[in-house]
């Protein structure tokens, strides 16, 4: 599947075959929650955050029940020490507030 391979990518350490897949993959199925989280993973691997952010953002509203994207969210922000966003993010605050 999709998820599988480019899982595997993302393992292998194989982050631009893992974004470059995601990418083309995420054209077919636009709002898949694990798709996005994985381009985002990769990006983040590469410390590309603000690229990071909006797939993690985009997973996030796929799914807002899935709050572990919003925290790595938090972290990329975090890592761009735009700290008022990292706060916003983070699973202290009220997660319905995003986007």
């Amino acid at each position: 599947t999709y998820v599988e391979k480019i899982a595997t990518l993302y393992k292998t350490k194989n982050y631009e075959q893992a974004v470059s897949f995601g990418l083309d993959a995420l054209k077919r199925f636009p709002k898949h929650e694990d798709l996005s989280w994985y381009v985002g993973d990769s990006y983040s691997a590469q410390s590309l955050h603000e690229k990071a952010i909006k797939h993690y953002l985009e997973a996030f509203l796929t799914n807002p029940e899935n709050d572990q994207v919003a925290v790595l969210a938090a972290w990329e922000y975090f890592y761009l020490q735009d700290y008022a966003n990292a706060e916003k993010y983070n699973l202290d605050t009220n997660v319905k507030d995003f986007a």
